[in-house]
């Protein structure tokens, strides 16, 4: 329903139930590491994210902050008190609610891609022939329209290679190559991709992008490397997924299937076969440079990447409206066989202190883990064994508040993580779990706290044995502990420094000083387990058997 129209009551009718597309698992992966990312960000709203399927089209998640529950639409929205929301008069409320919650932001928001829509420009490029890889430009600064185009780091490369512009998100190198192939064909090919309409996903609201219909050469210009012009987080996502799948464009969609009342029996809904816009070669060359930027480029480094081909780009947008900065990231995983699209889009955060990567580094974590759930695994190289088998010591974080906290920590390759009911960014920090000055693994989730915060758990300890270091972070976090690499993590864990829970459950409840009850009296609560944070040091063992390490 629209927000503001007018409600209409029908009586029931027995109808036919729907079958979504939608992941719950992939779901749950997404809003966690958008919550981890937006606290970082200092943000409570503006942090979007969606994984597709880059073959059918099938939405797997899609996900937002603030998120909406249609089962309690009278709430108080994530990052508020229950006093700071009262204190909001009705009007500020509705506007807040009307910006943040009811619109699905990933549909009807449009917003301008940045660099990301490099790989657009490149995919034309190669499909038109008008450079390859190795063809060499200048990244020297020049002027449009009274306009300087310059490189993102203020100095630019001088003489590169389409590759390595690609890699190091050059602007002035895709304003020649749109040149290259001219302004008339270049807006055709928009049209082709169809950017100047809706990607026909099953869902109402959904908003076309803005692109100019009778563009000087400054827009065109700008367009090249994503600016002056705007898409939607769909739009982008079904393109990346034509890169993905060889070149159809296929229509996002959230339903796959119908069944009636009282009968298991489902009828799919067709799949339409969308129509072929790039070649197979011109996709495989794209994915090579993604691989790139993920490698070497302006995504390198990130944890999620690390063991697996993943490719992407990343995307940097001023508004000029306010001089405020959007973030974002849109990857293949794996990129060498593409399964899925991954999104992430950060509005306007708070800081802009090291946030460059911050959409790269959730996107990635994301991806590393749904292919580990799906059952592939990390080929570590001996450089990444390296760098996961070093120890990271938490600061001290005193003084900060919660946002400021969870920046500093994602600098360090760790997760912040803070409690659902209590996601104020802007409080002062009130303790960490592990706490400071403890060592921890790269990747690993720290859970931190505001002010007025003190819940106090015992968690189980999971078991580890036969898992890779990738799969024991997330296995971690999962149940509420920490990890810590014994050397380098070549292998499956073999041993843990404390065992694993034998009854895997969590504690019944906790008494006024924090410690576990045992309200039915059946001896120590507490046995077998830990209190949350703790950390567990796993030595691993390329002998370990991935049956438990027996």
């Amino acid at each position: 329903m629209t927000p503001f129209s007018r409600t209409v009551t029908s009586p029931a009718q027995q109808s036919l139930n729907l079958v979504t597309t939608l992941d719950m698992e992939v779901m749950s992966i997404l809003q966690e590491e958008l919550m981890s990312v937006a606290a970082a960000a200092g943000l409570i709203a503006g942090v979007n994210g969606l994984v597709m399927d880059v073959k059918t089209g099938d939405v797997l998640a899609m996900e937002q902050l603030a998120p909406f529950d249609l089962s309690q639409p009278d709430a108080v929205p994530l990052g508020f008190s229950q006093a700071s929301w009262d204190k909001l008069e009705a009007e500020e409320k509705t506007a807040y609610l009307s910006s943040n919650l009811w619109n699905n932001i990933n549909i009807t928001d449009f917003y301008e891609p940045g660099s990301v829509f490099k790989a657009v420009t490149l995919a034309v490029a190669l499909e038109e022939g008008v450079a390859w890889e190795e063809t060499v430009f200048s990244d020297n600064p020049f002027e449009i329209q009274g306009e300087s185009i310059t490189c993102h780091t203020g100095y630019g490369h001088g003489e590169e290679t389409l590759r390595e512009a690609f890699y190091r998100s050059c602007n002035p190198v895709f304003v020649q190559l749109g040149n290259r192939i001219g302004k008339d064909l270049y807006y055709e090919w928009m049209r082709r991709l169809g950017l100047y309409d809706k990607t026909g996903i099953d869902l109402p609201m959904e908003a076309s992008g803005y692109l100019h219909t009778d563009p000087m050469a400054i827009d065109f210009a700008n367009l090249t490397f994503g600016e002056s012009s705007s898409t939607t987080a769909i739009q982008l996502a079904q393109l990346f997924a034509a890169i993905g799948n060889g070149g159809y464009m296929v229509t996002p969609r959230l339903g796959a299937a119908s069944t009636e009342e009282g009968l298991e029996t489902m009828v799919p809904f067709a799949l339409e076969q969308g129509s072929r816009i790039l070649s197979e070669e011109t996709c495989l060359r794209v994915r090579s440079l993604m691989t790139d930027v993920v490698t070497r480029g302006t995504a390198a480094g990130t944890f999620g990447a690390m063991g697996l081909t993943l490719g992407g780009k990343t995307g940097t947008a001023v508004d000029s409206s306010d001089n405020r900065r959007t973030f974002s990231f849109v990857g293949l995983a794996p990129c060498d066989d593409p399964q899925y699209v991954v999104l992430v889009s950060v509005h306007k955060p708070e800081t802009t202190d090291s946030l460059g990567s911050a959409a790269a580094r959730a996107a990635t974590r994301v991806a590393a883990r749904i292919l580990n759930r799906d059952g592939v695994s990390q080929s570590y190289s001996a450089a990444q064994l390296a760098v996961l088998g070093k120890a990271v010591e938490i600061p001290d974080l005193s003084g900060m508040t919660v946002g400021e906290a969870s920046l500093t920590l994602s600098k360090l390759q760790l997760a912040p993580r803070l409690p659902v009911d209590s996601f104020y960014p802007q409080s002062r920090l009130s303790r960490t779990e592990p706490a400071a000055g403890s060592l921890v693994g790269i990747g690993t989730t720290v859970w931190l706290y505001p002010e007025g915060e003190n819940e106090v758990k015992w968690v189980a300890v999971p078991d580890f044995r036969g898992r890779n270091y990738h799969e024991s972070v997330w296995l971690a976090a999962e149940y509420g502990v920490s990890i810590l690499a014994a050397g380098p993590p070549g292998g499956q864990v073999a041993e843990q420094s404390i065992p694993a829970t034998s009854v895997q459950a969590p504690v019944p409840c906790t008494d006024e000083t924090g410690s576990p009850c045992d309200p039915e009296g059946k001896g120590d609560a507490t046995e077998g387990k830990v209190g949350k944070g703790t950390v567990i040091t796993l030595v691993f063992s390329p002998a370990a058997l991935a049956d438990g390490g027996n």
